[in-house]
């Protein structure tokens, strides 16, 4: 389960792809002979209390310049904002050089939105929020737990007459309470094969992940391998719009989903910062700057095969201390369904993700159910 699965459960579901392709492509990727040595675990990470840090999240690149000071010639470093491409490679380097760490369990804790108009021409809009726990075992014996929450289903009414604006999660609303009541649900199950959440570059296990190179030429030659493989390397393929594999995509749009793939895995630093250059360096890709997810932290999006255009635009959150990825969002293209162009129609926010050592344990009052969505 993941939250790129929760959002598209909507859709039609794809028949999985072939055994023999699976084993295909997870073999293409991997290189037997190369494997990483285990290091000692940390606890997970409260990504909301890194983003309160300092007050620009901005990587930027100490120049040398001369200021001329009583006739002085006086070299001074300051420091100037990078933009665009440069700016995520500049976040590259910074990830590349963070430590290994590892642990028992992946641990993620996201908040996961979804907006829907409630008709053509009604000013109300319906807002599905739910609270999504991932713990994703190294180990392919070990329970896998996902569990889900959601936290409210309400209505939003703008005033009569009123011009509608663009709704933004990061944005504050008056909201009444919906007629739904609130739900939890949870799975607990052992995936024999250990193959992980995010199925998009390939079905890969941490071993896998371990073993992929960490040079981007050598890493984008893997994955342009796994496309000969098409077009099953996702079991649910649907629309890049929404950060899916599409049925019909090209292989920059499947090379540009694939990056964001691994850098939603738990990848060691090196092969998140590959991944992190292979998507800088996409014809597709945008840089869009510093924004605030709905956490009300500030990250930099990255619009995802921005070319050609889709009916929306899918973009990733990033996390210019780290390189992981911090969340993601879709927003509407053009007005669609009573919608004004800009509303987020969906997004996730990762509010704590990082390795441990603690076991799951199952959620008391909620619902077992055989997958989240």
């Amino acid at each position: 389960m993941d939250e790129i699965t929760l959002l598209a459960s909507h859709l039609p579901d794809a028949p999985p792809p072939a055994p023999e392709v699976v084993a295909r492509a997870r073999a293409r990727l991997r290189d037997p002979g190369s494997r990483t040595a285990r290091p000692g675990p940390r606890r997970w990470t409260p990504m909301a209390g890194l983003a309160t840090a300092t007050a620009t999240v901005a990587v930027a690149v100490a120049v040398t310049v001369v200021v001329a000071n009583l006739g002085d010639a006086v070299p001074q470093t300051v420091a100037t904002p990078l933009k665009g491409k440069q700016l995520l490679l500049a976040i590259a380097d910074r990830a590349e050089k963070a430590p290994v760490e590892t642990g028992a369990y992946w641990r993620r804790r996201s908040v996961v939105g979804a907006l829907f108009p409630v008709d053509a021409v009604s000013s109300g809009v319906v807002i599905n929020t739910y609270d999504i726990t991932l713990w994703a075992p190294r180990e392919s014996g070990d329970p896998a737990l996902a569990s889900s929450k959601m936290e409210r289903k309400r209505s939003l009414t703008l005033p009569s007459g009123k011009a509608r604006e663009p709704w933004d999660p990061a944005k504050k609303y008056d909201y009444m309470l919906g007629s739904e009541p609130n739900r939890c649900e949870y799975s607990w199950k052992v995936e024999r094969k250990g193959v992980l959440y995010d199925r998009r570059a390939a079905e890969l296990t941490f071993a896998d992940l371990e073993a992929l190179p960490t040079d981007p030429a050598a890493l984008l030659e893997r994955l342009r391998a796994v496309w000969t493989d098409r077009p099953n390397v996702s079991p649910a393929p649907g629309r890049a719009g929404r950060g899916e594999v599409p049925k019909d995509a090209k292989e920059e749009q499947y090379l540009s989903l694939a990056a964001v793939s691994l850098l939603n895995l738990p990848s060691p630093p090196a092969l998140r910062a590959a991944a992190l250059r292979i998507l800088a360096d996409r014809p597709g890709t945008e840089v869009v700057g510093e924004v605030v997810d709905a956490l009300g932290r500030t990250e930099v999006a990255v619009r995802v095969n921005a070319d050609p255009p889709s009916e929306t635009d899918y973009q990733v959150m990033v996390d210019p201390r780290t390189g992981e990825l911090a969340g993601s969002r879709s927003t509407a293209v053009t007005d669609r369904g009573g919608l004004p162009r800009g509303t987020v129609l969906d997004y996730a926010a990762y509010a704590e993700q990082g390795w441990t050592d603690e076991r799951p344990a199952r959620p008391g009052g909620c619902k077992r159910v055989s997958n989240i969505p």
